[in-house]
């Protein structure tokens, strides 16, 4: 495949994948082909969960769920998926777009020695775009930065008055 056909396929993969927001991005230093996995929010499920009261615009509860954190060479992806669980002020009919449960992007690092991860350049689910009903979770997925030094766990802090998930494992591929 020639270097502008794996460009073409993973930025395809991204926006299958991801819900891209179509902004333009820098090309990769290195192209990456796309392996055939399409990822889903399965069940919802995670290796940590937890359920809060009226998250972000919208009223009722959500369950978010963060999948473990996996290196692939210089970038680290993070999986978490929300599910709008209806409830006081939440209409059970009405499309609820992941912005509504997401106040602002999360960041992945060690709460404990204070090492910060941010979100690359616009490389994370589109949370306008990205929408589910009540019931079914939504994914989210965001790239960052794959850690310097091998790691085990990281904490992922979902925003100022969010959740903060502590040791969330981290896979290598």
């Amino acid at each position: 495949m020639s270097r502008g056909g794996g460009i073409v396929g993973l930025v395809a993969a991204l926006v299958l994948v991801a819900g891209c927001t179509g902004a333009e991005r820098a090309e990769p230093a290195a192209p990456v082909a796309f392996d055939g996995e399409v990822v889903t929010a399965d069940d919802g499920g995670g290796v940590a969960e937890l359920t809060v009261p009226g998250s972000g615009r919208y009223p009722g509860r959500t369950r978010i769920a963060v999948q473990a954190l996996v290196v692939d060479g210089p970038v680290m992806e993070l999986r978490v998926a929300f599910t709008p669980l209806g409830g006081a002020g939440a209409d059970p009919d009405e499309r609820v777009p992941l912005d509504a449960m997401l106040d602002r992007e999360p960041l992945v690092g060690d709460v404990t020695s204070l090492v910060q991860h941010e979100v690359l350049d616009d490389w994370h689910t589109d949370v306008v775009r990205a929408e589910t009903v009540e019931g079914r979770p939504v994914l989210y997925q965001a790239w960052f930065a794959a850690p310097e030094v091998r790691v085990e766990s990281l904490d992922v802090v979902m925003g100022p008055e969010g959740p903060t998930f502590r040791d969330v494992p981290v896979t290598y591929r």
